[in-house]
């Protein structure tokens, strides 16, 4: 509990910052490579049957891969989406503040401290906030009768919906807004766009 001389208060900070990094990232291919990747993985559809499905089917196109006519504009425009660098976050930390008064005098002790934590995930929305206080009181009234108080309240914050982990390897032509820049409300015919997902 508090310490100190009789009368004199005691008051202390301290501050932790830390920051993580995952220690394997699997990031998706970026756009070359999710071609060829596709690619390499339809090679009955995409590769001819007489070169033992080695040579490119010159009557295969790419975009029949796409579900949308959203995703075959944008390849033909050459616009993309880096999903996994929308719903990721670069820097995941964590913020901590702890502030207490104590005091120890003939009759009262008393300890009063606030805490702070803000705490940013990997995914958008992963992190969350806290705010805690804690009140200890101990007052001795007769040399028989001592009455002592102790008292926590914490409020967390976790407001906004999570990103959905799989989400980040959704291909890179469903994109998330048109030529215009208008957010789109649904991609991959019918899914609901991502990035309207976690901004509620």
């Amino acid at each position: 509990r508090g310490g100190g001389i009789a009368g004199k208060p005691t008051i202390s900070y301290s501050n932790s910052y830390s920051y993580y990094s995952p220690v394997r990232e699997l990031r998706p291919p970026n756009v070359e490579g999710f071609h060829k990747q596709t690619e390499e993985s339809i090679i009955f559809q995409s590769r001819t049957k007489e070169s033992g499905y080695i040579e490119r089917d010159p009557n295969w196109e790419f975009t029949n891969i796409f579900s949308t006519n959203e995703e075959v504009l944008a390849y033909q425009d050459g616009r993309t989406t880096d999903w996994y660098g929308i719903l990721t976050n670069d820097k995941i930390s964590s913020n901590e503040h702890h502030l207490s008064m104590s005091n120890s005098t003939e009759y009262t002790n008393y300890l009063l401290s606030i805490g702070y934590n803000d705490q940013t995930g990997y995914m958008v929305n992963e992190g969350y906030n806290r705010l805690s206080t804690r009140i200890n009181l101990d007052n001795t009234l007769t040399n028989w009768l001592k009455i002592g108080v102790q008292s926590f309240m914490g409020l967390s914050d976790y407001s906004g919906a999570e990103a959905d982990i799989n989400n980040r390897y959704i291909n890179p032509y469903a994109t998330d807004t048109d030529a215009n820049g208008e957010r789109y409300k649904t991609i991959l015919a019918g899914q609901i766009n991502p990035y309207l997902q976690f901004e509620r």
